[in-house]
């Protein structure tokens, strides 16, 4: 018997996650952004990270489209940005302060790092597509910062 949707969503937020915003941009250069805490690293070598997307997201089908990510690992004190790139609404990055990496993927100023990535595998995880991305670049911005995480529901501190 399969566990009942609203026991499994309690008992995954137990687990605390830290919380990044996925980036790429589309053939005529629309950057496309999402808040995404379904993210981990999968290998040393090769360098590899992968995240999780929603297949109804109004933004899925750019990210499978395309072949470069920029991932930024936002900072305690970023939850409004989080905030922001959780909500589905047009040009995003219109009104967020960022940088464009090399590959044309933005990525957030202030977050404590961010990652310059290229696509390496797709599969299928329900309903949801897994991302396999290889890290070409990272770069760390203010590492002393202490990470935004999301604990049972909620934006948390380390220090809570």
């Amino acid at each position: 018997m399969a566990i009942d949707s609203i026991d499994f969503r309690r008992a995954l937020g137990h687990f605390a996650t830290g919380i990044t915003v996925v980036s790429c941009a589309d053939a005529e250069g629309r950057l496309y952004g999402v808040t995404v805490n379904s993210f981990n690293s999968v290998s040393l070598n090769p360098s590899l990270v992968l995240f999780s997307l929603g297949m109804d997201g109004a933004s899925t089908p750019a990210f499978l489209a395309a072949k470069e990510y920029g991932i930024s690992m936002l900072a305690e004190g970023q939850e409004a940005v989080s905030r922001h790139f959780a909500q589905a609404q047009p040009d995003k990055w219109a009104t967020t302060p960022h940088d464009v990496l090399g590959n044309g993927c933005p990525v957030v100023r202030g977050s404590m790092a961010h990652l310059s990535c290229r696509r390496y595998a797709l599969y299928g995880g329900g309903d949801h597509t897994i991302v396999v991305a290889e890290v070409m670049q990272a770069v760390f911005h203010t590492p002393e910062l202490p990470p935004l995480l999301y604990f049972r529901g909620s934006y948390r501190s380390l220090q809570k």
